[in-house]
């Protein structure tokens, strides 16, 4: 049976390189849906014009022009150039009329070299995550989508004054039984609080401005009943935007990261 993130971010092929969809109720964050989800339904149309299976999302960049209300939404995707081991792939997001969101893709079989040891800082030995309780997190202080996602906190309690904008913790999809793709990890990078609300003592909005993710796995080899180690922290700011480095992991490797650019409305 397909999680609710699947069902919500399920795409319809109208014609070629174009796509239609339903943004559903309930997945929304302020005035619009939820990141993640407007994102990886860019992912999944950028990786249906790729016809190569092998070809895996490597890595995305978009851009949230406006907020994606429920209802129906049209999207476009275009490949730029197909080498011979790399897709470029573009894709843009209307609805009624109006482009709210615009992404492109990098799409790549894996290649047949052996990475040098690069010493990466791994983290410290968290504990079990099922020795972490759920966080509850929803409405009026929390937005409705994380009604859909399991929060699993360790560290940076939103509206606690901390005095670091480092979180950490477990995340996964509700109900997520089958396999993981593209899309569920865009939707993990995207889906925690940012650090600045931890540090804050009472509610800031925020906003994405762009968000640039890569993969580093094959999703479908993650076991998706457990949850992925996450974590985050604010590495540069200035004149009210600052830059989030996010992070997934997975048995002590990581298998996603995102580099988040946030501005800090009020």
């Amino acid at each position: 049976m397909p999680s609710p993130f699947q069902i919500a971010s399920a795409i319809e092929q109208t014609g070629e390189g174009k796509f239609k969809a339903t943004i559903p109720l309930h997945w929304d964050q302020g005035r619009g849906a939820f990141g993640g989800l407007v994102l990886g339904v860019l992912a999944r149309a950028m990786q249906a014009v790729e016809p190569d299976p092998r070809r895996s999302l490597r890595a995305i960049i978009g851009d949230i022009c406006g907020p994606v209300l429920p209802g129906p939404i049209e999207v476009s995707a275009r490949v730029l150039r197909r080498g011979n081991t790399q897709t470029n792939v573009q894709a843009e997001l209307q609805q009624a009329g109006e482009v709210l969101s615009v992404g492109s893709a990098v799409l790549a079989g894996p290649r047949k070299v052996a990475l040098p040891d690069f010493h990466l800082e791994t983290p410290k030995a968290p504990p079990p995550w099922d020795e972490v309780p759920v966080f509850p997190i929803g409405p009026p202080l929390g937005p409705a989508f994380a009604q859909f996602l399991e929060f699993r906190l360790l560290r940076g309690m939103p509206f606690s004054g901390a005095s670091t904008s480092d979180v950490e913790g477990y995340l996964r999809l509700a109900e997520q039984e089958g396999p993981l793709d593209a899309a569920s990890l865009i939707a993990l990078l995207d889906a925690h609080w940012p650090g600045t609300m931890s540090m804050a003592s009472e509610p800031r909005a925020n906003a994405t401005v762009s968000f640039a993710g890569q993969i580093f796995c094959e999703p479908e080899s993650l076991d998706a009943l457990e949850p992925l180690y996450y974590r985050a922290r604010i590495v540069a700011g200035h004149a009210g935007y600052f830059l989030e480095l996010r992070e997934l992991w997975s048995h002590g490797v990581c298998v996603a990261m995102n580099q988040q650019t946030l501005a800090l409305i009020r």
